[in-house]
């Protein structure tokens, strides 16, 4: 048997790769050993410069929640790793982190102290796919799989530990479970994996179109009865005259038994046991099935798309109702001709939308 016996198969937590992360680092204490140069090479990839200036390093796991805090003794530097697999950081962690180490007047980790004044850095360390959530984080360094693969799998230290060699034959499978499964032009990844979605979304609106400041194309991701869906919104929140409800418009990639389909939809709360607000979600949903109907008339012969091809939502009851939806098996199929056609619809009836709206 050829395969490795690799220890990572069964420690696949994120507090198995904190113990990678920190062993690697404390190779730069050994400066005889063979791993000292790619413990230095590390404190590269966070960022750190002067290296030379380091006496030498304390690590802490798990201080004051951080998952991994390191202090660089000689240039009186703190590094605060948030170390990420498959989930992305929430509540503004790492800013929370740095400024709890911040605000301490004097800073001790276990029993090793670090001399005043020291410099703060913070790192978003994740070897999993980065996703919208993971693009908007704020660190000094952000760290993903790539960078990590081509520090740690330098040939120069292959076959030196057999630790090593475990984790990059692991961190090849996780890198190359995204690329397989990232593949949208594949039905069974659009039926079942996120990241398939997450990518078909940014081939049809890519990411330079997103501002970081509001939602307005950023990707967000979520499941329903165990099946992932994928949505961007194509305009800012609309508020109903003389109300506090809103309402938005926005693209849905998911599946049903016919497979895939991007799906337009609007989304509009209204308290359902008032029936003027009920009839106001009505006349609502009409008004945006007639000017779906109306764009897709006035773009025909400019997309490949007809009205006879799509098929509208639920009228009434519903706060959530497709507009339009049209199945992606029959691109698939045939994505060498049809796969920029279909980027080209989308966004042609995306930019007329919003310019229907814009002029009402």
């Amino acid at each position: 048997m050829n395969e490795m016996n690799n220890i990572f198969k069964y420690a696949t937590k994120e507090l198995s790769q904190d113990a990678v992360i920190c062993w690697l680092l404390n190779w730069y204490n050994y400066p005889s050993s063979d791993l000292h140069g790619l413990a230095i090479d590390m404190i590269k990839l966070l960022g750190v410069t002067d290296i030379e200036k380091i006496q030498k390093i304390v690590i802490k796991q798990q201080v004051y929640k951080a998952d991994i805090v390191v202090a660089l003794h000689g240039k009186n530097q703190l590094l605060i790793i948030e170390d990420k697999v498959y989930s992305s950081e929430h509540d503004e962690q790492i800013k929370k982190y740095a400024d709890y180490f911040k605000e301490l007047e004097h800073q001790k980790l276990a029993d090793d102290e670090i001399d005043e004044p020291y410099d703060i850095r913070t790192i978003y360390f994740k070897t999993g796919f980065h996703y919208d959530d993971d693009q908007s984080v704020t660190a000094d360094v952000k760290v993903d799989s790539h960078m990590f693969f081509s520090v740690i799998s330098n040939q120069q230290y292959r076959g030196k530990s057999e630790i090593l060699d475990a984790f990059i034959e692991h961190l090849h499978g996780i890198m190359d479970y995204y690329k397989t499964h990232g593949d949208y032009c594949k039905e069974e990844n659009l039926n079942w994996h996120s990241i398939a979605q997450y990518n078909l979304m940014r081939a049809v609106f890519p990411k330079e179109m997103w501002n970081k400041k509001n939602e307005v194309y950023k990707v967000k991701l979520g499941s329903s009865r165990g099946k992932p869906w994928a949505e961007t919104k194509i305009c800012e929140d609309m508020r109903h005259v003389g109300s506090k409800d809103i309402y938005c418009i926005f693209w849905r990639v998911d599946s049903d038994i016919e497979g895939p389909y991007l799906s337009l939809r609007l989304y509009d709360w209204f308290d359902k046991q008032d029936k003027s607000a009920a009839n106001r979600h009505v006349e609502l949903y009409e008004k945006y099935i007639q000017l779906c109907e109306k764009v897709i008339s006035d773009l025909d012969g400019k997309i490949n798309i007809s009205w006879n091809d799509v098929k509208d939502g639920y009228r009434g009851n519903y706060f959530e109702s497709s507009l339009l939806t049209f199945h992606l098996r029959g691109y698939i199929e045939n994505w060498p001709e049809k796969h920029d056609a279909l980027i080209n619809d989308v966004n042609s009836i995306t930019k007329a939308l919003i310019n229907e709206i814009q002029d009402k």
